[in-house]
């Protein structure tokens, strides 16, 4: 994938890579799609738990809370602008996705099978199903670097047992030592922990965020059946009651806010432009 593609070419490299029928740059910002190209490179992420097809802020919310997880896990510095691509505008989805073609092309894992990949399980003991082995990045190609110091250096785990996530330990001769083998398969199943904690988590979140609505909704319900019950008159008209409800149900807090249009201030990260792939292609404006 050339530095700077164009929204025909990034297209085209996205349905034929991933077996999606995108037809604008714009749907990327879901997540979904980075989660799928990010997992095609370290083949790590649990793609069962991503929401190709999200109905609320909260679910597209929880796609880039599994790519920001992968970002840190992999200790990559590179700034997911959330609040941006979440507004699925071109511009933003644009040249992130550039910058990540750009990762694919240099890293990409051999025999991505992409569609298996979405329905990838999660097992009993947390660990998620993968057929890709992992890999280490040099910071260089990770971070975003100039062209000239973007060829990374791969050291590959390459499993030879059918289950590349639980080779079979192997021990030293004395018989005290672990093999790095084992040692390996510890690392992989501590990182998939957190993965599975970070997503009991958000959903416990969600649990308690809707039970608090209907919590109130029913409080505000039972004052109003109480006052009729002892005939006492009731000081709300029904207007008021309708515009009660709603106010509860449209509340949000800290994580479920609908994104405003004005774009936030940019930050530090976002002045490095430098490094990041630049938006060359006419038809971008």
């Amino acid at each position: 994938m050339a530095v700077g593609a164009s929204r025909s070419e990034l297209l085209e490299w996205i349905n034929t890579t991933y077996q999606l029928n995108y037809t604008k740059i714009e749907q990327c910002g879901n997540g979904a799609l980075y989660c799928q190209v990010f997992d095609s490179i370290f083949g790590d992420l649990p793609m069962g738990k991503v929401n190709f097809n999200p109905t609320s802020d909260y679910q597209t919310l929880t796609n880039y809370k599994i790519l920001q997880s992968g970002f840190s896990r992999h200790r990559i510095s590179r700034e997911v602008p959330v609040e941006k691509l979440m507004k699925c505008r071109l511009q933003d989805n644009l040249e992130f996705l550039q910058w990540m073609s750009r990762l694919w092309s240099e890293n990409k894992l051999d025999d991505y099978d992409a569609t298996s990949r979405r329905k990838a399980v999660v097992s009993s003991a947390g660990s998620v199903t993968t057929s890709a082995g992992r890999r280490v990045f040099s910071n260089s190609s990770l971070n975003g670097t100039t062209p000239g110091s973007r060829k990374t250096s791969l050291t590959g785990v390459t499993p030879k047992a059918k289950d590349p996530l639980h080779p079979k330990p192997t021990l030293s001769y004395s018989g005290t030592r672990v093999s790095s083998g084992l040692q390996q398969e510890v690392k992989v199943a501590k990182a998939e922990l957190e993965e599975m904690k970070m997503v009991q988590q958000s959903l416990e979140t969600e649990r308690n965020f809707y039970f608090n609505k209907l919590r109130d909704i029913e409080i505000l319900t039972q004052n109003i059946n109480g006052k009729l019950q002892n005939s006492e008159q009731l000081e709300v008209s029904v207007d008021q009651l309708v515009a009660d409800i709603q106010e509860i149900l449209y509340s949000t807090t800290e994580g479920f806010q609908i994104p405003t249009e004005d774009p936030p201030l940019e930050t530090p990260l976002d002045s490095g432009k430098e490094n990041d792939v630049k938006m060359v292609d006419e038809e971008t404006f």
